[in-house]
């Protein structure tokens, strides 16, 4: 039988756009759980989480219907179709969670009621690409009228800008069981995503040469010098914005190094506490590790790029801002994120931080393409937790992630099962370097560069080439040719 939960509710005043689940610090303080008008789906979500490890008792409870994805849970009226002021954060996050367009023909404003929906959050997310080959005992949490439920591909792009997901507690041995992300990022989470890839990945392994004439910032004693051959170091990507001649980057001369000034920008002080967080005591930074006042240096080290980024252990990408000026979200200010407690059970807003990336001001930028194709392993700072992508796998703050059970049995990649990561345009793990890959898999990996890197904006035109240097002397170095004799050796004799 349907449970119904249609409690008229009076009219509130419509807020706009994201605001209504964006709150400071002090703003989540005065949050309660929930309301007197869902009081009665906390208790339906509490029994779908207490019946959702057996699977045959919660399709009894909530039944599956053959023209419709998901299980149903309850009746939800109109309570949702508008945004509403509220302290309630249930009511913020199921507000979040409903459907206004799903499809290109569907717009379901104005229907009649809207149900409250369950479905498998990884499939929802595409998360893994067979549903069936592992165990999630987590739902994803959408509402809308019957009819935006009957093809579950028109739910991707809903999802993607968040969704409420109900999961068992944190502790849990499952696959891709959501988790709290805290206000500020875990260093040791991050080390032993970055210890695991060191120890078994044998695709991230370096392989350039020396970078000649290579300066880098000791992020202990703050003075830019010479690199070592045996210096491991992080690298800094990220967005400069507009210059400006009162920049705070000018440093100081000291015994033929230079001292970095007492203030620098947010996203380079950041860089350096997060560098230092990790283990490292050096970092690269283009803007004070290049002479950008001499032309000769400038070119030597852009032909360089490759290997620059290649060699570092560790790029740290800065997603969440437009400019130098915004600080690494969790880093030196701290995160907003939303969770309910449900007994043994909890419900999150979670963002697919795929997502944030691909729509971050840093994606959009000429220069930090190739920053990001040419490094092994990469830890991007999006504005809702971390990201972290190397050459055979990929893990995020917010999704419990085993990793040797994510891995292939001799652990030198995640399987196959799962979704690929950002930068191995459309090859599967494990083959990211061209020295593994044929002619054949070479051309077709450095076109859809080409492609990507086309759609990217660059300050001065000028500059086209050069954003993009480091592509070219990567493919470069497999034969030790130029770029066009190693294509046209290949594919000259069938034109």
């Amino acid at each position: 039988m349907e449970t119904s939960v249609t409690n008229q509710i009076h009219q509130q005043e419509q807020v706009e756009g994201e605001s209504s689940c964006e709150h400071s610090n002090r703003d989540l303080s005065t949050l309660v759980d929930e309301c007197d008008d869902c009081h009665d789906i906390q208790e339906i979500l509490r029994v779908a989480s207490d019946l959702s490890g057996d699977g045959e008792r919660f399709k009894l409870r909530f039944p599956k219907t053959w023209d419709v994805s998901g299980h149903y849970l309850a009746s939800v009226s109109q309570r949702f179709l508008e945004s509403r002021n509220t302290r309630c954060q249930l009511c913020l996050i199921l507000g979040k969670s409903r459907i206004s367009n799903a499809s290109p023909e569907g717009n379901y404003v104005n229907e009649d009621t809207d149900e409250l929906r369950a479905l498998p959050f990884a499939q929802v997310c595409k998360l893994v690409r067979n549903i069936n080959a592992i165990k999630d005992p987590s739902f994803a949490l959408l509402i809308g009228p019957r009819r935006a439920f009957r093809d579950i591909r028109d739910l991707y792009p809903v999802v993607e800008n968040g969704i409420a997901v109900l999961s068992k507690p944190q502790g849990t041995s499952n696959l891709v069981t959501p988790r709290t992300v805290p206000e500020y990022y875990d260093p040791a989470m991050v080390r032993a995503w970055i210890q695991y890839c060191q120890k078994y990945h044998k695709f991230c392994l370096p392989r350039s040469s020396i970078v000649e004439g290579m300066k880098l910032i000791n992020c202990d004693t703050r003075v830019i010098g010479p690199a070592a051959d045996s210096d491991k170091y992080v690298a800094l990507s990220y967005v400069w914005g507009k210059s400006n001649v009162h920049s705070n980057c000018n440093t100081q001369r000291v015994t033929g190094s230079q001292e970095l000034p007492a203030s620098l920008p947010r996203v380079i002080g950041d860089a350096i506490s997060v560098t230092k967080s990790l283990g490292y005591r050096f970092l690269w930074v283009d803007k004070l590790c290049i002479d950008q006042k001499d032309p000769n240096t400038r070119h030597t080290q852009i032909q360089q790029m490759h290997i620059i980024y290649e060699k570092a252990e560790l790029a740290l990408i800065a997603a969440c801002g437009a400019d130098r000026n915004n600080a690494l979200a969790g880093v030196s200010t701290p995160r907003i994120g939303m969770q309910i407690n449900l007994g043994k059970a909890a419900i999150s807003w979670v963002i697919d931080p795929q997502h944030l990336v691909r729509h971050s001001h840093w994606s959009k930028r000429g220069w930090t393409f190739q920053e990001a194709v040419l490094a092994r392993r990469r830890l991007l700072f999006t504005k809702q937790q971390v990201y972290f992508e190397c050459n055979a796998m990929n893990c995020c703050e917010n999704l419990h992630t085993p990793l040797d059970s994510l891995h292939v049995k001799d652990k030198s990649r995640i399987r196959v099962l799962f979704r690929a990561g950002l930068f191995d345009c459309q090859t599967q793990f494990g083959k990211m370097n061209p020295i593994d890959l044929s002619v054949d898999e070479l051309w077709a990996r450095y076109c859809v560069c080409v492609e990507d890197y086309s759609k990217r904006e660059l300050t001065y035109d000028a500059d086209a080439l050069n954003a993009f240097q480091g592509i070219i002397q990567r493919v470069r170095s497999r034969e030790s040719k130029s770029l066009a004799e190693v294509f046209t050796e290949r594919f000259l004799p069938f034109s």
